[in-house]
């Protein structure tokens, strides 16, 4: 039977196909689907030969299933030995023996029952030939391996196998033609096929080089062995499962040990996210150039106003980051910046991320300090007052004589003078009069070390204050070339202290008269906001430098000539504050300066704190009675609770009423009440238990939400300091 070479092309092309297939897919289905291959041609050889396939090519013929059949058989021979060791290539030459032994058995099975029973007609296929295939084939197998491995130590690995092929398809050629037909029949043979051998063995060839060179490429080629290793048939077999099975352990233990990493990194990373989402502190991961790559909604309502940040500088939101950043140290810093209008201390760390020494980015935490800070600058400026309270309380007696033999002279002379005199010096006596009684009331009050304590409150219109203190500097500003003019709007109602408030705008405007020289200006005014009544004294003298600003308030500082004090405006700091308002200044160099004080109206507070729900919890009995006893006279909307258990059960009920908490050192939040009171204003109070009173600078804002605004939280927080058990 005769057909055209295409055939046993196209065979020989889809045997080479499946071998690559086959061995790509092992590492999920293993060599057993290759093997099965490699039998099933074999017996295919045995079927087509006794049929007698022979193919033509132009003007020669050749044997068909050898030709097509054979090569696949010796590709994958050598792919397993190169990629999956010595045992694997045994294990597939067997299959080959007993694939051949089968076909050989039932080869003679059938030609013995021929005697018997009449059969179609078969090529005459000897027992010697039979052997012969079978021993060319293994022999062919065998030999790639050996040439692989012997080439392979002067050759690149790809040329390697591709040379073991050729060499494994001839030797089949060879050893199949002479012991088939004997030498000189065999040798005949030989020059006959070998074109048609050739023919197949360059695309099986290029087969097995295009396969090792990927091999290669993914480091899948197992290292050189001696060559002598492919002819031991036990030794090397049982070494080889050693160290398979040991490689296979260390491999499992691999596996387990980056499972459990792995598993560990999500947990840490997930625990990390939650922080991240659930923290009252500013996170932000930043990348090289401090762009924002991501952040937690604390960072967005602090810095942002609640919107988005990402994937824009975050200088644009927190200046001076920059230069945190550019130092790279890693340590705390604090940023003096003005946010929603208001300065604002922030607290900065930034921790550089590396990567084999490159800089890939930050992660920072910043956290709202302000009130911290202006607690701590409290304390320091009380403390450095302090000194001079007992030299006041020294002199106070003896001055407030004077001050009164003062009044009492000018009363004398006030009734002693003419009529016509008397009208006309009249406002100036007056005027006398009534600085000299204040004088003496500001001594009572150093006397008694009260000035820098709770003022004495009550509710009263602020103008007159105002026009009292200009009116009372106005000799001395005429006196000095310089024109003080009021810009006055009155209304609005506070509760203050007039003793202590008059003293701190006379001051201002003092220290205004000094720093102005002839000529200049000073411009007083009143203005009632929103929320508050807001007293400016603006100048036109020699104003401020940046740092001698950030000093102004220091107790002992002073821009006038050695010997002038510097208590004023130290002294005034403390007397706004204790009211629970502000005082800011502004000044640049020989523009002038501007001191601004900012006192909450007390009616606009009270009406405020009505719609503010307000919620107290703390532990300790003492601490909690006292801020509930400061907060119910602004606000009748307040709970207390003294554990967690009674927290939850108040906001089982309504999550979201809360707008703002007093929360004690002493009280611990669960998780799920941390979550419902995640938009709510925080008031943290430290607690000292067994009686200990908390001091002013145990009272600070922890957090701000829109909620409530930040006048309402700070007022709320200086009530409780300068109310109750918080006292400076």
């Amino acid at each position: 039977m005769t057909v055209t070479g295409y055939y046993a092309l196209a065979l020989l092309s889809a045997a080479l196909g499946l071998v690559v297939l086959l061995h790509m897919a092992r590492s999920r289905v293993t060599l057993a689907p290759l093997f099965a291959l490699g039998a099933v041609e074999t017996i295919l050889i045995w079927q087509f030969l006794k049929i007698g396939w022979w193919s033509e090519l132009g003007a020669s013929k050749f044997n068909a299933p050898l030709v097509a059949l054979v090569p696949p058989l010796v590709v994958a021979a050598g792919l397993i030995y190169a990629l999956d060791g010595t045992k694997a290539a045994r294990a597939y030459i067997l299959t080959l023996i007993a694939a051949a032994a089968a076909s050989i058995a039932h080869s003679e099975f059938v030609r013995e029952l021929g005697h018997y029973i009449p059969l179609p007609s078969y090529f005459l296929f000897s027992l010697q030939q039979q052997v012969s295939l079978a021993f060319a084939i293994v022999l062919a197998s065998v030999v790639v391996a050996v040439f692989y491995e012997a080439l392979r130590r002067y050759l690149m690995v790809p040329l390697a196998i591709g040379f073991g092929i050729g060499c494994g398809i001839a030797t089949f050629l060879v050893s199949y033609s002479l012991l088939s037909y004997g030498l000189e029949m065999g040798g005949r043979n030989i020059h006959l096929e070998a074109p048609h051998y050739a023919l197949v063995a360059v695309p099986a060839m290029l087969v097995g080089v295009a396969y090792a060179a990927l091999a290669a490429y993914r480091n899948m080629l197992l290292p050189a062995r001696p060559v002598a290793e492919v002819f031991s048939l036990w030794h090397a077999i049982e070494q080889e499962i050693h160290t398979v099975r040991q490689d296979f352990l260390e491999a499992h233990a691999t596996i387990a040990n980056l499972q459990a990493l792995n598993e560990r990194l999500e947990m840490e990373r997930q625990l990390r996210d939650y922080q991240m989402q659930h923290s009252p502190l500013v996170i932000a991961e930043l990348d090289a150039a401090g762009t924002v790559m991501r952040h937690n909604p604390a960072a967005a309502q602090l810095l942002a106003d609640g919107g988005a940040m990402t994937h824009a500088p975050l200088e644009r939101w927190l200046p001076g980051i920059g230069m945190v950043l550019r130092s790279g140290s890693g340590a705390s810093q604090i940023l003096e910046v003005v946010l929603k209008g208001s300065p604002r201390f922030i607290q900065v760390t930034a921790m550089p991320i590396r990567l084999q020494q490159k800089l890939r980015g930050f992660s920072v935490i910043a956290e709202d300090v302000t009130s911290r800070e202006q607690a701590k600058f409290r304390q320091r400026v009380a403390e450095r007052v302090k000194g001079i309270q007992m030299t006041s309380k020294v002199i106070s007696h003896d001055f407030s004589n004077l001050m009164l033999a003062i009044e009492g002279n000018l009363s004398h002379i006030r009734h002693a003078l003419p009529p016509p005199l008397r009208e006309e010096l009249e406002s100036s006596l007056l005027a006398i009069l009534q600085a000299a009684a204040r004088g003496r009331e500001m001594l009572h009050q150093l006397g008694t070390r009260q000035p820098f304590q709770m003022p004495e409150l009550r509710t009263e219109e602020a103008w007159p204050l105002v026009a009292e203190a200009v009116r009372l500097q106005m000799a001395a500003a005429t006196a000095g070339g310089i024109t003080l003019q009021p810009d006055i709007i009155p209304g609005g109602v506070a509760e203050i202290d007039p003793t202590q408030i008059l003293r701190v705008l006379v001051n201002l405007i003092g220290n205004a008269i000094r720093a102005t020289p002839p000529g200049g200006s000073i411009t007083v005014s009143l203005r009632t906001e929103e929320r508050g009544l807001v007293v400016k004294v603006a100048d036109s003298g020699h104003g401020m430098t940046s740092e001698q600003l950030a000093s102004a308030f220091e107790p002992g500082f002073s821009t006038k000539a050695a010997g002038q004090g510097g208590l004023g405006l130290a002294i005034s700091y403390l007397i706004v504050d204790a009211h629970g308002g502000q005082l800011t200044l502004e000044s640049e160099p020989n523009r002038g300066t501007t001191a601004t004080v900012w006192l909450p109206l007390a009616d606009a507070t009270r009406t405020t704190l009505k719609d503010l729900p307000v919620l107290v919890a703390i532990t300790d009995d003492a601490t909690r009675d006292d801020v509930v006893q400061v907060l119910l006279t602004v606000t009748d909307d307040l709970t207390e609770v003294t554990d967690p258990l009674e927290l939850l059960a108040i906001l089982e009920e309504d999550p979201q009423a809360w707008r703002l908490v007093v929360i004690g050192s002493d009280f611990t939040l669960p998780e799920s009440a941390e979550t419902a009171l995640a938009q709510a204003c925080r008031i943290r109070v430290l607690t000292h238990g067994a009686g200990g009173k908390t001091g002013a600078e145990d009272v600070f804002v922890s957090s701000y939400t829109p909620a409530c605004t930040a006048e309402e939280v700070e007022w709320v927080a200086s009530l409780i300091r300068t109310g109750g058990g918080a006292r400076v």
